[in-house]
């Protein structure tokens, strides 16, 4: 965001707008986090509801999406075992008013999560089994992967509803329709609109691929994808190819890129998750 024009003017009424909530974590709420403990607390709980809430948001999404807020709440608690007793009621007045939120946005996670606090507190990631306890010192790449495949799925999620809410006029019929998800699946490696079910790649790729010749086609579908949106650039008119100087490019990427963002931002008034690199550059 940091070469986005953030002028409140610029953002869209409500009524224009997309949902402004996230489908996933803000990976934001990951960073900085002040303690061990709270840090122990975010990646436990999301690894304790994980599958079940992709799932849930794969299938059927909330409504509005949950806030940033309401993931901090839920990412951050250590729900105790309900109380048999008649006193069952919601508590009063903000406190209240949160858990009944938390409730309708994740009603089936707060049951995970119970029983995970109560239980034996291990975790699964991927295939690999994890004890709560670590986590308070957590491994450097364990944190990094968490948080690559929050960025990673969000971005495709946020492209998708961003992609609807300008291009609906490219979705007319199902053959139209049928081309626009090709290429919006042309974006990404494997053609993969979903990526917390497949493995892991062994390098950085598509958008993030190493080289300018690895990520061109992607960019290229990329740029396809923007240009039936409002506002883009006359630049963005011009496809990429392998003939262009390597500055050339460069700048045809940070442009699809800033665009994407400035789009996003105008639309919901928040930033998006981009898509980080997993790999470190050697």
């Amino acid at each position: 965001m940091s070469h986005a024009e953030k002028d409140l003017s610029r953002v869209k009424p409500t009524r224009a707008r997309m949902d402004e909530g996230y489908r996933l974590p803000d990976p934001g709420l990951f960073v900085n986090v002040l303690s061990s403990q709270s840090l122990k607390k975010y990646l436990a709980n999301w690894l304790a509801c994980r599958e079940s809430w992709l799932k849930h948001v794969y299938m059927s999404p909330p409504s509005p999406l949950p806030w940033s807020q309401s993931w901090r709440d839920l990412l951050i608690m250590q729900p105790t075992p309900q109380p048999s007793s008649s006193s069952g009621q919601m508590p009063s007045g903000k406190t209240g008013k949160s858990k009944a939120k938390l409730d309708v946005f994740f009603g089936d996670e707060l049951s995970l999560l119970r029983q995970f606090w109560t239980g034996s507190q291990m975790l699964q990631w991927r295939g690999q089994k994890i004890e709560a306890a670590m986590l308070e010192n957590p491994p450097h790449h364990l944190v990094q992967q968490i948080i690559y495949e929050i960025c990673e799925q969000s971005f495709r999620y946020d492209l998708l509803e961003l992609d609807e809410h300008l291009a609906g006029h490219m979705r007319l019929d199902r053959e139209a329709k049928k081309r626009r998800m090709e290429l919006l699946r042309g974006i990404f490696p494997q053609h993969a609109l979903t990526m917390w079910d497949k493995d892991f790649s062994t390098r950085n790729d598509g958008l993030n691929a190493e080289s300018f010749h690895d990520a061109l086609p992607y960019f290229e579908n990329f740029r396809q994808v923007l240009i039936a949106w409002d506002g883009a650039p006359q630049d963005l008119k011009q496809p990429f190819t392998e003939s262009m100087l390597e500055g050339e490019k460069w700048q045809c990427m940070k442009q699809c890129a800033l665009f994407y963002v400035q789009s996003f931002y105008d639309n919901t008034g928040r930033p998006p998750v981009v898509p980080h690199i997993l790999y470190a550059a050697p």
